[in-house]
């Protein structure tokens, strides 16, 4: 939320009126089989005030009607709703963005986000494992501009903050949450080996076993 008398946020020099969107979601639109543990994300185009994320605009029901108990929190551009306690088994759930939603600039979201879900009947609790890093453990000769990109076996609990190098990284995430992005800020230095480490849990909450540790040389 903006103080009065500061300057509204602008893109490339031009005052910001276009409305945040709804990026992706977990679960995905009538997904089906969903761990009844599992937590709502909702994932915007654009940074969000984080005072317009409450309870009143994101929000989860059973059968499209009866309040679903949670808390609701905000980490970089992603809302997630965690329920108060685990869903019913074999159920559709309605959950829904409100246009209460603003981006940093006040710009509203155009028009309500609603979806449904069905939950399964087993609860998840499992922990996340990595399928594949890039680059891969032992490369050599990587350009210093070069992201890193994990893909995990299922949708990870997003995160907003990381480092390598002692420099922060961007992190984004694609639609399903299941691959995350992290681009160092200002790239990588040329010519040195680094380790890499990533331990996150599962939308469930469920952790890893245990980190996941790679490493790769930058090109000189």
């Amino acid at each position: 939320m903006l103080d009065p008398g500061t300057t509204p946020p602008t893109v490339q020099g031009k005052l910001d009126t276009t409305p945040p969107t709804v990026k992706s979601t977990f679960p995905a639109p009538n997904a089906l089989s969903v761990a009844p543990n599992a937590v709502v994300s909702v994932t915007f185009s654009e940074p969000i005030d984080p005072v317009t994320i409450n309870a009143q605009s994101v929000t989860l029901s059973k059968d499209g009607t009866t309040p679903v108990a949670g808390t609701v929190t905000y980490i970089g551009t992603t809302a997630l709703f965690t329920p108060t306690a685990q869903l019913s088994a074999g159920a559709v759930y309605t959950a829904a963005v409100a246009t209460g939603v603003k981006d940093l600039a006040g710009n509203a979201l155009a028009a309500p986000s609603v979806w449904n879900f069905t939950t399964g009947s087993q609860a998840d609790v499992t922990g996340p494992h990595v399928l594949s890093a890039a680059p891969p453990d032992g490369a050599l000769d990587v350009p210093i501009e070069a992201p890193l990109v994990v893909t995990f076996g299922e949708a990870i609990k997003p995160f907003e903050f990381g480092q390598i190098d002692g420099r922060p990284v961007a992190v984004t995430f694609n639609a399903t949450y299941t691959t995350v992005t992290m681009t160092p800020t200002g790239g990588l230095r040329p010519g040195v080996t680094y380790t890499a480490t990533i331990l996150v849990p599962d939308q469930a909450g469920n952790p890893m076993d245990k980190a996941y540790v790679w490493k790769f040389s930058t090109r000189p």
